[in-house]
């Protein structure tokens, strides 16, 4: 029987390689501004697609897992993603308006942009995780391990149907909202209530791991190469994007006792997802403008060289970030326990 250690370690290796898709959709994104996009950058764009759809999936069954067999107060709960994600994610809204503007937010429409996600464009996906914590909070006794089945058939219908509207409120499209991914995200829960038998008929016989791989391989070709870009707008390629997901899972999880070193770092994934941009854009800032070495992006080996360092610097930074705020816990937790042990 698999552990849930190993489970967990495995789909932490899948998030942090998700981030990285998602990284390498921006990074094309930024490239294409400077140079003629050629297949190569529409390449990454549309890999970059699964990045997003995973990370809300791996965001569902966490979430799933925080609530599971332990009573989890509101204002705990709360408390966590307001110090975690919203206050973050505020933050960078205002680094991103200096980086993007070249100065701080001054007026009232400043800080809308702010708070809504529009500062950094790919911080529409926090703002879309805000209300799906809320959501996720309120309907935790409703929509459980036997009850799920039910209300996935019900979010896909709305999922489906929500994002056939077009919506510009305040300059928001469907991609803000909840609904637009409210399918997606409970895949995740649906993974994590049902993991046990799931894992077991994916490891049970090769046939469904070559199957899985064939689906998986196909369906990656076809989206990455193809003149559409399909995002979790498009229910097929959600449904696709969780096959990968367990094909990833069939091929990693018998190996992932090899991986001892590895150890899941929590908000590392958040926190590349909350900086990459910022170090795509001071890089691009200094190697392209100031410098105008617009040749690294046009030879694509040096494009990748430049794409792996600028990723390195957000890994490195994000993962130092997150330890200092382990590092934080760890010593609220021991003044919490201490000034306990001293009252009794």
């Amino acid at each position: 029987m698999i552990s849930d250690k190993n489970l967990f370690k495995t789909l932490f290796l899948i998030q942090v390689s998700a981030s990285f898709l998602v990284f390498m959709g921006h990074y094309a994104a930024s490239a294409s501004t400077y140079i003629t996009q050629t297949l190569w950058e529409s390449a990454l764009r549309h890999l970059s697609s699964y990045g997003t759809v995973l990370l809300a999936m791996l965001t569902g069954f966490f979430t799933a897992h925080s609530f599971e067999g332990k009573k989890v107060s509101a204002s705990r709960f709360f408390q966590s993603k307001l110090f975690l994600i919203y206050l973050p994610f505020l933050f960078f809204g205002v680094v991103y308006h200096y980086a993007l503007h070249g100065g701080l937010p001054r007026y009232d429409y400043h800080f809308e942009r702010i708070f809504l996600g529009k500062t950094g464009a790919h911080l529409y996906f926090i703002f879309m995780l805000c209300q799906y914590y809320v959501f996720a909070y309120l309907f935790k006794s409703i929509i459980t391990k036997k009850t799920c089945k039910y209300f996935l058939i019900l979010f896909m219908v709305i999922q489906f149907l929500f994002t056939k509207l077009v919506i510009n409120w305040n300059g928001l499209g469907v991609r803000h909202f909840l609904l637009t991914w409210i399918f997606t995200i409970y895949l995740g829960h649906f993974l994590y209530w049902h993991r046990e038998e799931v894992i077991n008929w994916i490891l049970k016989t090769k046939a469904v791991a070559y199957s899985l791989l064939v689906v998986s391989v196909s369906s990656v070709v076809f989206f990455t190469f193809s003149s559409k870009l399909y995002t979790a707008n498009h229910l097929i390629f959600v449904l696709l994007a969780f096959v990968l997901l367990l094909t990833g899972i069939r091929f990693l999880l018998p190996i992932s006792g090899h991986f001892e070193r590895v150890r899941f770092r929590k908000g590392l994934t958040m926190y590349i997802y909350f900086a990459h941009s910022f170090f795509i854009i001071l890089a691009n800032n200094y190697v392209l403008k100031k410098l105008g070495f617009l040749w690294v992006l046009e030879n694509k080996l040096l494009s990748v060289v430049y794409m792996l360092s600028i990723y390195f610097v957000t890994f490195l930074f994000s993962y130092t970030w997150t330890g200092l705020i382990q590092k934080y816990e760890n010593l609220r937790e021991q003044a919490k326990q201490k000034s306990l042990s001293t009252a009794l």
